[in-house]
């Protein structure tokens, strides 16, 4: 059965899903103008603030434009869901009704699968949850090898039970109404799937059950599916990590770019019985009359698989300002798409993405054109395109293989990942390039849990007082030196996957800020067995399962990461960067990540302070 997640043409999709299409009362669309609608604004999205506004444009449909002028970190809507559920593997440690985590959630008696803080948001959950409850049940004891239907056919059948507790008339109803949808041919088979889950989820036995929730027979039910897969929201947690799926129709109106102005996020989960609110955030500035815009899909895909992606999701294709410069410039070279200067004088060239046998439109255009590096103008041999076009296409089939095998079967993909990302770093390809950014983070998710198991199995001791080295056992040392390895090639890791995004992604992204604090936080962690001051890394302490040393294409020295307290100072850097750029991410605060990173690099700093006093000391 499909997930929310799965619905998604893009892994790592963290923003807004909606298409609109033209209004079909608009006579002339090349000569109609912009116009607000202030009667739809008043009776149907009474929560809009001033400072807002829905105006139709002839190709676009409707959009959220400003009205005044707006910073970046500035918060421009924050608001409560219509509704939503939590994906199957968030049930069991997020609150059902406010989603906050909770190591202690009571479980519901009947159905046994929902949670809750406690009675309070239980009791707020209730009117919806008790006609949960029943079919949630019933579809246990049915399905007993797939217990809990999807967040998708979940979230759908709260949607029609909100609606007959609302009324048809109501303004809850009629918001969620006002959604437009596509129904692309490449998703037609999931969306029967979802229809035919969510009948059997409600107990629906004829078309004159679907009446009392405004759905006119068959027809109707793939309407909603329609509606709800195009508008759907993804559930995060401050550090947008997917947890579940929402419906926010007034969220939803915001448009799609893949160069964004804002970003949907959930700065902070809510305290016990509190609503749960998502917040819309600018990260660029805005001025009035400028539209404002999120992102739809995972925008560190290059041009040509973006467009893909949209088209087989959202029936369209993206004309904005970054992809009509992408699909027509010659000179400008995309950084998803770089790859190094062969003769080493700094420039690049560009890498077209193909797939499936298709060639992208830059191609094209690129097999008629001499392809050349943007510092010292060398042409690339053909050869050499192909090659690393090659090396390109059989990465991308790598990520696919290993992106749906994590969860099965962890160290398969951690060794897919592990053997192809030599392969792309030797072929050139920056950190910001596809697929080797992806490939980047995707291996560092098994770093980090090698990480962990390292740090596990250290002595007690402290490893790192005068005389320890005298006193460890063998088996300690070799245990503390490994873990040194592992902790390295973690930092470095990041330290690739910080700087691709910030290649790609304007200051104030949030995946851009996140990557940088959790730089800090690697960066600030005690180092297990590190050389002695002043010595340089020794080639054993870097892992094997990183790319050593780093490529020069990487941006990172091969000495890198430093030590004792040239390690702290970067770690101090890295956090208080982080810092600025979350304020912009979630707003003035930065959200809990934010006070997370402050509290870290006063720690930091605070350490740091002893280093300086007591001139770098000893291990």
């Amino acid at each position: 059965m499909s997930s929310f997640v799965s619905l998604r043409a893009a892994k790592v999709s963290k923003q807004s899903k909606s298409f609109v299409k033209p209004s079909p009362d608009v006579a002339d669309p090349c000569h109609t103008p912009i116009h607000p609608q202030p009667q739809l604004n008043d009776e149907l999205y009474g929560t809009l603030p001033s400072s807002l506004d829905i105006r139709t444009a002839p190709n676009d449909g409707r959009g959220i434009y400003a009205t005044q002028p707006m910073k970046r970190g500035t918060t421009v809507l924050s608001l409560p869901p219509h509704v939503q559920a939590l994906s199957v593997t968030s049930l069991s440690v997020h609150c059902s009704y406010c989603a906050a985590p909770s190591p202690d959630l009571k479980r519901c008696t009947r159905c046994k699968i929902v949670r809750y803080c406690g009675s309070s948001c239980q009791n707020n959950d209730w009117a919806l949850h008790k006609r949960e409850c029943p079919a949630l049940t019933r579809w246990s004891s049915d399905n007993p090898k797939s217990p809990v239907p999807s967040d998708a056919v979940r979230c759908l059948a709260r949607m029609l039970w909100a609606i007959e507790l609302n009324g048809l008339e109501s303004r809850f109803t009629r918001q969620l109404a006002s959604m437009q949808s596509s129904r692309p041919v490449a998703q037609a088979a999931t969306h029967t799937q979802l229809a035919y889950s969510l009948v059997r989820f409600m107990g629906i036995s004829g078309p004159e059950e679907l009446l009392k929730f405004g759905v006119q027979g068959a027809g109707g039910v793939a309407d909603v599916v329609a509606r709800f897969t195009t508008n759907a929201i993804t559930l995060s947690t401050p550090t947008i990590t997917p947890i579940g799926v929402l419906l926010s129709p007034l969220a939803a109106l915001f448009n799609h770019s893949c160069d964004p102005s804002a970003v949907i996020v959930f700065p902070t989960l809510p305290a016990a019985a509190d609503n749960l609110k998502l917040k819309v955030v600018c990260i660029k500035d805005v001025q009035p009359d400028e539209e404002i815009f999120t992102s739809y899909i995972d925008t560190t895909l290059p041009y040509f698989l973006r467009q893909i992606s949209l088209l087989e999701t959202y029936d369209f294709r993206c004309d904005c300002t970054l992809c009509s410069r992408q699909s027509t410039s010659q000179d400008a070279v995309d950084p998803r798409e770089q790859a190094a200067c062969p003769r080493g004088c700094g420039g690049v060239w560009r890498v077209s993405i193909e797939e499936d046998g298709a060639i992208s439109k830059a191609a094209s255009e690129e097999d008629k054109n001499e392809i050349k590096c943007t510092k010292c103008g060398y042409c690339i041999p053909k050869e050499k395109v192909n090659e690393v076009q090659d090396v390109v296409r059989v990465g991308g089939e790598g990520l696919k293989e290993a992106e749906k095998i994590q969860n099965e079967d962890p160290t398969r993909a951690h060794r897919l990942t592990t053997n192809l990302i030599p392969l792309l770093a030797a072929a050139g390809l920056a950190s910001s390039s596809y697929p080797l950014l992806a490939l980047l983070r995707l291996h560092q998710q098994f770093e980090l849990d090698h990480l962990t198991t390292a740090l596990s199995n250290l002595p007690g001791t402290n490893l790192n007082s005068p005389g320890t080295e005298t006193t460890l056992s063998d088996e300690d040392k070799s245990k503390a030196n490994e873990a040194q390895q592992v902790l390295d090639g973690a930092v470095q890791n990041q330290a690739r996957i910080a700087r691709g995004l910030s290649d790609i992604f304007c200051e104030g992204h949030p995946v851009r800020a996140l990557a940088l604090a959790e730089l800090g936080k690697l960066l600030s962690v005690d180092e297990p067995w590190p050389p002695a001051p002043g010595s340089h890394t020794p080639a054993a302490l870097l892992p094997a399962s990183s790319p050593t040393p780093a490529p020069v294409n990487s941006g990172l020295s091969p000495s890198f990461p430093p030590h004792h307290a040239s390690r702290l100072s970067l770690a101090l850097q890295s956090l208080q960067r982080a810092q600025r750029e979350l304020d912009i991410s979630f707003g003035a605060g930065g959200g809990e990540v934010g006070k997370e990173v402050r509290s870290m690099a006063g720690r930091v700093e605070a350490e740091l302070g002893v280093w300086r006093e007591t001139r770098g000391g000893q291990r």
